[in-house]
């Protein structure tokens, strides 16, 4: 990855008491913006599970942002955020996602963040910049980011704004009515490591 490619890192955790994390995840994510290379950072929470919580936060590069995931596990600004989390279910970072995109996101009533990997070994782009065409003619969606995992190219992230939380569920269908040729992208979806709708944590 070029060097000034932003690199998003997406984190998904358990928390052990979720009330006392929010206050943790926020101070956390101020802390981010000392580090090197930060560009901007989402605190967010899962719309039906309070412990469920998401961290995306876009670096100026790969370097940058390997970089801080290293340094924080050795930094006591963090040690508290650290613990409070009992497990992490989804970390990873990919390309394809911009300050505008975080912009827009951040807006959103709901964010639905999907992590999974692909079957198809072509035309992938193609597939994808399709969807995200159909899906900016539905009232009320927002896709924001096809991310790629920097050390996986199956693996896929989708990041998708919506104004409620019963869109999502619509929108499949919508899109193979109104985009039949991409079919084939859903069909070859394989392992789904994450699927959830989430909202902004304030």
């Amino acid at each position: 990855m070029p060097s000034n490619t932003p690199c998003l890192e997406v984190a998904i955790s358990i928390t052990k008491e979720p009330t006392d994390f929010e206050k943790l995840q926020q101070q956390a994510h101020r802390d981010l913006t000392a580090f090197p290379g930060f560009i901007s950072g989402l605190a967010l929470r899962n719309l039906e599970d309070e412990a469920t919580h998401a961290d995306l936060i876009l670096w100026a590069s790969e370097a940058s942002a390997l970089s801080a995931a290293k340094s924080i596990q050795q930094d006591e600004r963090f040690a508290s955020f650290m613990q409070s989390i009992e497990s992490v279910t989804h970390f990873a970072h990919y390309s394809g996602a911009s300050l505008e995109a975080m912009n827009q996101l951040a807006k959103s009533p709901v964010i639905e963040i999907t992590a999974y990997k692909t079957m198809l070994e072509s035309n992938v782009t193609e597939l994808r910049s399709l969807i995200y065409k159909a899906l900016r003619s539905i009232e009320g969606a927002s896709p924001q980011v096809a991310g790629t995992c920097i050390d996986n190219a199956s693996a896929l992230l989708d990041l998708i704004g919506w104004q409620d939380k019963m869109l999502p569920e619509t929108a499949p269908g919508m899109l193979m009515k109104n985009q039949p040729e991409v079919e084939s992208f859903f069909s070859n979806i394989g392992d789904i490591d994450v699927k959830a709708l989430f909202e902004v944590a304030t």
